[in-house]
């Protein structure tokens, strides 16, 4: 599971009147609007269009999520149903069918469907410090600049995090190696709505992963047909052994 390119220039640095809004709170809240901390169970459909120069490669999914948990399994192509990944505690693992799930490293996590994957499912609040943050702009909008580190087992050295201070729904990050390059960028649409805690909040419709060293791949993931699960998945449902 685990793609339109904008740079930092698209950034210009302002100081507001208002006073900046508590920052984990809102980072809490933008999690929300992305359904990896929800506490119920949640289930949806991701189409998924990959394209690299002239090629273009198209995939459809079934998703599960439940805080740090997310299970995907391919329905199409043909080719590739039936394949799985799960997101567990940090840890990715995947399986076909007749096959025992095998784990995917940090490494692996950095390419290829495994890193759409684990950006899709990846927690900024459980897996990233809050180091700094900075009121800006983001293409006029107020947002708030997160930059974030890595806890132990987050793939990502750092992740620049621009949050919308009124919609408090995330609109892009960055991605930075251990090394310090920029290797992919990522953007966030939320033309989605839920209800949560007896709220109607926006919702992730869209993310489009882009590949900024060595690869011109751009991935979108479009989400539709939602489904929670009030009281959660069962257990085995995150299970490796039960892939």
């Amino acid at each position: 599971m685990r793609f339109l390119t904008l740079f930092v220039s698209l950034l210009v640095s302002s100081s507001f009147a208002q006073e900046a809004p508590d920052a984990v709170k809102l980072l809490h809240d933008a999690e929300a609007s992305r359904g990896v901390l929800a506490a119920n169970g949640l289930q949806w459909t991701v189409d998924v269009v990959s394209q690299e120069d002239s090629e273009t490669d198209e995939a459809k999914l079934v998703v599960k999520t439940q805080g740090p948990f997310a299970l995907a399994e391919i329905l199409e192509p043909d080719t590739s149903a039936g394949k799985k990944y799960l997101v567990a505690d940090g840890d990715m693992w995947f399986s076909k069918p007749g096959t025992r799930a095998v784990p995917i490293n940090k490494r692996m996590q950095l390419a290829g469907r495994a890193a759409i994957g684990e950006i899709a499912s990846s927690s900024f609040m459980s897996e990233y410090n809050i180091a700094e943050t900075t009121q800006t702009t983001l293409e006029g909008e107020a947002c708030t600049l997160y930059e974030l580190e890595k806890k132990p087992g987050a793939t990502y050295a750092k992740v620049l995090l621009w949050v919308s201070n009124e919609e408090r729904v995330s609109r892009q990050a960055h991605f930075y190696t251990i090394t310090g390059k920029h290797i992919r960028s990522a953007t966030f649409e939320h033309k989605a709505k839920i209800k949560a805690g007896g709220n109607v909040i926006p919702f992730l419709s869209g993310l489009v992963v882009t590949e900024m060293i060595g690869s011109s791949r751009s991935t979108l993931l479009s989400f539709s047909e939602y489904k929670i699960y009030p009281g959660g998945f069962p257990d085995s449902t995150f299970d490796r052994k039960a892939m």
